[in-house]
């Protein structure tokens, strides 16, 4: 079998991965010192224009201070009656003595709006300022205040000078003409540039880029343009805006500078600082970390080779031991030896022999375990269910038992070699769904030996994984159920036969009922005649004839009818047991404070001309049938009237608790009580405990209450201490009537 070509990183040795991580831990940090000295760098650049924005403003601040100070001057000698008279004998003494005080001035001349000279210091002045050769004297007149012009060459004394105008108003205060005053540029240059650090440059220039001061060469730049290729005419412009640029200069230094603008005379002062200086120290220590990082990436390539070496020794080692393993050498073991790392993978390569070794060992204890299992075992391939199907590649001996096949016969055929005509089809299709997704299934089917005999199987099926997750085999446990089956199917007769008698039994239950029906239906209409005849003759015995009978007659009488009451009322009370058991119950909620206060209530002739005290405690609403409900306390109240007739005071109370399941209703009396080995006797039919000639009644209320409760699905009980009275209890569930009481 060819091998895939292999990838790049797989034909690296550890070298080349140590090297390369060497590499890839290196160049991040190099990256990292380059960005930083970059940032430095930058922050070099923000400095020193910081720095020269500071000189520039200075800068501009001191011409600003000059020029102001000789607006102030140039305003008093114009306010001088002399010169606003424009007479040129009086003033040419104050013009002379002016200039002998400020020798920085080349020129100083008064002349009227025609530029005509009145008066000035020289001896041999121009006469006339004209607009075409001296336009910016009859600019300043137009400003009407005081005006700068940028530089020009003197016509008289040819020094480079700055002319400043300050009109002059007659007596009237109106424009007569104008004081003129030149600004040598290089006493001012002097004045102002005199000390300025060494390679830094601060010029000034006018509105036409000419050089009013230079602190490089003043001689050589003031009242020049610089000579700049037209490509450069963006550099200009960035002259001509303030800000900060790096720009290379005409000497050729490339420089950072600032530029200010001094307000109101159209001059621009630039100050500037070779680049170069500024990032000399950035530049020197990126070359030291370059130098020392260089001799750090050498060391670190060294000590990366050299555990390389250290590794790959033990590793060949361990893949030759691996080899060996491969090649049938089962015995063979790795050698300790290198790294702690490595050291440990040997260890667990000998542990993972060692494990291999127990797994083999393990799988011929379970090959034999399976062997010997009275389940049959069949593996499968893991092959599509369509034609030929999976194919069976191991079969236990319980299988061949099973089935009357040898294993030669079995392996290699498929499943389909056990079915027959009773085998379920639809199973097995839902089998083959399970199947096709991989997954468990049970079923349970018919299956043929090799005999043609049928038999019933329990069958699971797992599939078995491969460490990719990939199904390989199913592996079918099959239980022969047969007897199981015979025993459902002998269950499943009798089933049917019990089934048959319910169904008898309760035929004869409904023709009872029926009876029952016909019974009570019998005593309240046959048996209520001849007792209402008795009850009638008698009285009209006592009525018509009472005077004819004697004494013992009479009794007689009074005997028959009171047996005749009694008679009816025993009716009465057994047709109320009869229907309290045949009542559809409806249950619906109860408010039980109300129904016991109704029941009190149409007990009120039974308590006439007596003393009772009712202790009724607050009683929770619940779901039960209210008219039912009422007949059991009418009962139980009635009772408790009834045996404590010979109290003075009767008391009687009436309460609850209740637990998790149920509430527990109690009603106590003080009456005369009863012996608790006969507790049993009270809720039977006709079981009385006293004497009728003591206690009137039929035994037929208590019965009637514990059937109403029984069918609402709760409990009857009672405690009685004799001479004490008794507490009768009885219990609802909190949920409503159960299913189960509700079939009673």
């Amino acid at each position: 079998m060819t091998e895939a070509p292999k990838k790049f990183h797989q034909r690296l040795s550890i070298h080349a991965w140590l090297l390369l991580l060497a590499l890839a831990v290196a160049l991040p940090c190099f990256a990292l010192l380059a960005w930083h000295l970059a940032e430095h760098a930058a922050q070099a650049r923000v400095q020193a224009y910081a720095r020269e924005k500071v000189q520039a403003d200075a800068t501009a601040v001191r011409l600003g201070a000059i020029l102001q100070d000789n607006e102030q001057l140039m305003a008093r000698l114009a306010a001088r009656p002399r010169i606003k008279a424009l007479d040129a004998k009086p003033c040419d003494p104050i013009i002379a003595e002016f200039v002998s005080l400020h020798p920085e001035f080349t020129t100083l001349a008064l002349r009227d709006l025609q530029g005509n000279i009145v008066c000035s210091h020289l001896a041999n002045p121009l006469a006339q300022y004209t607009p075409e050769a001296f336009p910016w004297y009859y600019e300043g007149l137009r400003s009407g205040k005081f005006f700068v012009s940028g530089a020009i060459l003197g016509p008289v004394s040819r020094r480079w000078a700055s002319a400043m105008v300050y009109p002059v108003q007659d007596a009237q205060g109106k424009p007569s003409g104008a004081l003129v005053i030149g600004l040598d540029l290089l006493r001012l240059n002097q004045r102002v540039l005199g000390a300025v650090r060494e390679n830094a440059v601060i010029a000034v220039q006018d509105a036409q880029n000419k050089y009013l001061l230079h602190s490089l060469d003043a001689e050589q730049w003031i009242g020049k343009t610089p000579n700049r290729p037209s490509a450069d005419a963006d550099i200009q412009e960035q002259f001509r805006r303030e800000g900060a640029f790096a720009v290379r200069s005409i000497d050729g230094i490339v420089r950072l500078y600032t530029v200010v603008h001094l307000p109101g005379t159209g001059w621009r002062v630039s100050a500037g600082v070779p680049e170069a200086e500024v990032l000399a120290p950035a530049r020197a220590a990126l070359m030291q970390s370059l130098a020392i990082g260089s001799v750090v990436l050498l060391l670190v390539l060294a000590l990366a080779w050299r555990l390389a070496r250290a590794i790959a020794r033990p590793v060949r080692a361990l893949a030759g031991t691996a080899a060996r393993v491969a090649g049938g050498d089962l015995a063979a073991r790795a050698d300790a030896g290198g790294p702690a790392e490595v050291v440990a993978v040997q260890q667990q390569f000998n542990a993972m022999l060692d494990a291999r070794a127990q797994m083999e060992f393990q799988l011929r204890l379970l090959e034999a375990s399976v062997a010997q299992l009275n389940d049959a075992v069949i593996i499968t391939e893991a092959a599509p269910l369509t034609a030929p199907g999976p194919r069976m590649v191991f079969v236990n001996q319980a299988a061949q038992r099973m089935t009357g096949y040898t294993r030669a016969e079995l392996i290699g055929q498929t499943p389909r070699l056990f079915q027959g005509p009773g085998t379920d089809q639809a199973k097995l299709g839902r089998i083959g769904t399970a199947l096709q997704r991989m997954g468990p299934v049970s079923a349970e089917l018919i299956n043929y030996t090799k005999a043609g005999t049928e038999y019933w199987i329990e069958l699971n099926i797992t599939p078995v994984l491969s460490a990719a997750g990939v199904t390989t085999h199913f592996v079918a446990i099959q239980r022969d159920i047969t007897a199981r089956k015979q025993a459902e199917a002998e269950i499943r007769r009798l089933n049917a036969d019990l089934e048959q008698r319910v169904r008898d039994r309760t035929a004869e239950l409904q023709a009872a009922n029926q009876e029952l029906e016909a019974f009570s239906y019998s005593v309240s209409h046959d048996l209520r005649s001849p007792l209402r005849h008795l009850t009638g003759f008698a009285e009209l015995l006592q009525k018509n004839q009472r005077a004819n009978l004697d004494d013992k007659a009479r009794r007689h009488l009074t005997f028959i009818s009171e047996s005749a009451l009694r008679m009816g009322q025993l009716i009465d009370d057994l047709l109320a047991f009869s229907r309290s058991g045949r009542t559809e119950l409806r249950q619906a909620p109860v408010d039980l404070d109300a129904l016991v206060q109704q029941v009190i209530q149409g007990l009120h002739p039974d308590t006439q001309g007596r003393r009772i005290v009712w202790q009724i405690a607050p009683l929770p609403g619940l779901n039960a049938d209210a008219n039912l409900l009422r007949m059991a306390l009418t009962n139980l109240f009635s009772n408790a009237l009834k045996f404590t007739r010979s109290r003075d005071q009767a008391r009687v109370q009436m309460g609850c608790t209740e637990n998790q399941r149920e509430h527990v209703f109690f009603i106590r009396d003080n009456g005369v009580g009863f012996e608790m080995q006969y507790v049993e006797q009270l809720f039977g039919v006709f079981q009385r405990l006293h004497a009728t000639e003591q206690f009137e009644g039929t035994g037929i209320g208590l019965a009637n209450v514990r059937r109403i409760i029984s069918r609402h699905g709760g409990r009857t009980w009672a405690e009685s201490v004799p001479g004490e009275g008794a507490t009768f209890y009885f219990s609802l569930p909190k949920t409503g009537i159960s299913d189960e009481a509700l079939k009673h």
